[in-house]
């Protein structure tokens, strides 16, 4: 796959992306014309834009520093440039986490560097990152190379600091290279933000470059929330050393339990496979020894070997400023290329199809089907008029009785209605109160102060269990009163089915479980760090608060998630069956308008005739622009449609 054919399946998703919120805005802007829109289903349908609008692809790479991390992402975004945009050579180049996106609020490039003296404190980098002024920034021109590449060499900026003070930073110093006078070399930085005017990036790709064991190690919130957020991980190993302790350390402590969280998107990359090029012995002993060390590194981590991939960053780097498609075809670039757009961009796609796509389409499902009760209603007008053109008042004076019946039927059903919406005053409080934040913060000090208490290994331990298993029974309590709630729901629809509101429905189901098994993984993921938060006691008390904040931080994103689909859940199993009424009774309060019009005195039958096909006409132009929004919206999607993928009915 070429680049340009890449940055095309990139291009593609997020068209099909825009088409969709083209026809959530026209349906939002039809519900508002026709005076059938909610307060509830505002609130759903924003949501559902808000999403959309915000949705990115994150890819991580992670791996030991000289694996060619940075080499790689040069190769695959940047080769336009005609030279190396980010710093990548021998040694260390990448000294902090660097995330790379386009700011599309300041829509600016920009680079933002937070200084390695705020690992003493207690502060997340998610909490600095609402603190601009606590970061260095450089402005970046996307037309000066020379310049771009000068700003970008500044994220490998380093500083000399005694041992004590890279303690005090978080460092294990035994692992830092050492300087002179029996000081040591340490990232200058902390953390590193960079908007970059890229096609890509535009589109909503985000890239997250790791440093090595060290950082991956102590800054808790790379395995906590980057790492595990972003849609793909690329994991890093080079040709000429194989699997080395380091990179096997690497991979289990912090990336091989995370595949299946991803799904499809855990990748190895074997990098530098030019270093095994040799023309003596030929090309075909030169695949060979290719594929050995593709197959040893397989085995060695345990990964599906179509998910490995053998490559050089540099000469795919190098062919593509070149063109040289020769080259570019030996350094086996566009292989992962592939299993990014078909691997990555596929899930993607099949995520937003299962959920946001489909909870679209039933919203505009609902409304076409009230509408086209309406057309049926005014075809049944129009023929009853063609049918009497002598007589056409007296049709309209029956045409009439048989609607204000119907509406006094729906006058009736008000009292059904009334009762579900008090279900949701009365009952979706206590719902949320088993994960209200009022518990979650006394959750959260309860642990924090046992961890002041005693940083023994014993009392690391004991805290942060009791501050998992006090979580895990809130959303354990949560699942039990959603099925309480569950039975008052399917008392309310049988007692809609009763008023032929509605015919046989189920309560959709409510559960905590992903939530349940989100928290256990964060809790299976904090054990790696306890044993070293027991070293507390020699003076890096700082670092354990910073470890329990991230972690914290990332417990109560999950807790959060749990009531907002709870709440969620109980809106979505309610609103269908208030929306169908309040649109019913709507279009018939239009209906009764359009009768009144047509039983206007001084009318004969042929104008009355005439008005109903105009109004008739009108109804089937509004079905049709539902209909065509329907027709829109169960288009599969680019990757999901190569790969002939049905995914909504």
């Amino acid at each position: 796959m070429s680049e340009a054919q890449f940055t095309r399946q990139v291009l593609a998703f997020n068209e099909w992306k825009r088409d969709i919120i083209r026809e959530a805005v026209r349906f939002r802007n039809w519900l508002n014309e026709h005076h059938l829109m909610t307060d509830d289903l505002k609130e759903q349908i924003e949501e559902a834009l808000h999403q959309l609008i915000s949705d990115q692809i994150t890819v991580a790479f992670a791996g030991e520093f000289s694996r060619g991390k940075t080499e790689l992402i040069n190769a695959l975004f940047f080769s336009q440039y005609g030279r190396r945009v980010l710093p990548s050579t021998i040694g260390r180049t990448t000294m902090c986490p660097t995330e790379l996106f386009y700011d599309r609020r300041l829509d600016k490039s920009y680079i933002r560097l937070l200084p390695v003296e705020t690992r003493a404190s207690n502060v997340s980098i998610d909490s600095f990152k609402r603190l601009p002024d606590k970061w260095k920034h450089i402005d970046l021109d996307p037309n000066d190379p020379d310049a771009m590449s000068k700003a970008f060499s500044e994220v490998a900026a380093t500083k000399i600091v005694t041992g004590d003070v890279a303690a005090k930073f978080g460092f294990d110093v035994d692992a830092l290279e050492p300087a002179h006078d029996g000081r040591f070399s340490i990232p200058a930085w902390r953390h590193a933000l960079i908007s970059f005017r890229h096609p890509l990036l535009q589109e909503g790709l985000n890239i997250v470059d790791t440093p090595g064991l060290n950082a991956l190690g102590y800054e808790p919130e790379l395995t906590l929330s980057l790492l595990p957020e972003a849609q793909a991980i690329i994991f890093m190993l080079s040709a000429d050393t194989g699997v080395t302790a380091t990179d096997l350390e690497i991979w289990k402590e912090h990336i091989s339990h995370l595949g299946g969280r991803l799904h499809k998107g855990l990748f190895v990359v074997i990098n530098k496979i030019d270093l095994v090029w040799d023309d003596i012995e030929g090309e075909a002993h030169v695949q060979r020894s290719i594929e050995k060390i593709r197959k040893l590194s397989s085995q060695q981590l345990g990964v599906e070997p179509d998910k490995v991939i053998a490559l050089s960053a540099k000469m795919g780097l190098r062919a593509k400023m070149d063109r040289d498609g020769d080259l570019l075809a030996r350094s086996c670039l566009d292989q992962l290329e592939d299993l990014i757009a078909g691997g990555i961009i596929a899930e993607k796609e099949r995520l937003l199809q299962a959920t946001l796509v489909r909870s679209l389409f039933g919203l505009i499902q609902d409304a076409r089907d009230a509408l086209g009760n309406r057309v049926d209603a005014m075809r049944e007008q129009r023929t009853a008029l063609a049918d009497n053109i002598a007589d056409s008042q007296s049709e309209l004076v029956a045409l009439t009785r048989r609607t204000k019946q119907e509406q006094a039927f729906f006058q009736r059903a008000q009292i059904v209605l009334k009762s579900g919406r008090a279900l949701i005053e009365t009952r979706l409080p206590v719902l949320l109160s088993c994960v209200g934040a009022e518990r979650l913060r006394e959750h959260y000090g309860v642990a924090k102060t046992s961890l002041e208490r005693s940083w023994t290994a014993g009392g690391v331990n004991e805290a942060i269990d009791q501050f998992f298993a006090a979580l895990e029974q809130d959303l354990q309590k949560l699942d039990s009163e959603a099925g309480n709630m569950a039975r008052e729901i399917q008392k309310f629809y049988t007692d809609c089915r009763a008023e032929g509101l509605i015919g046989d429905m189920k309560v959709p189901e409510f559960s905590a479980k992903e939530q349940l098994e989100a928290l256990e993984q964060l809790h299976s993921q904090s054990g790696r760090y306890q044993l070293r938060l027991t070293r507390l006691a020699s003076g890096q008390g700082k670092e354990g608060v910073r470890f329990f904040n991230a972690l914290a931080e990332k417990a109560r994103d999950i807790y959060v998630s749990a009531g907002r689909n709870a709440q969620h859940w109980c809106k979505d199993a309610l609103n269908p069956v208030i929306q169908k009424a309040v649109a019913r009774r709507n279009l018939l309060g239009e209906q009764m308008q359009q009768l009144s019009k047509l039983s206007a005195a001084g009318q004969t039958g042929q104008q009355r005739l005439a008005e109903a096909e105009r109004m008739l006409g009108d109804l089937e132009r509004q079905f049709a622009i539902l209909d065509n929004s329907l027709q829109v919206l169960k288009r599969p999607a680019p990757q999901i449609e190569v790969n002939r993928i049905v995914t909504l009915d």
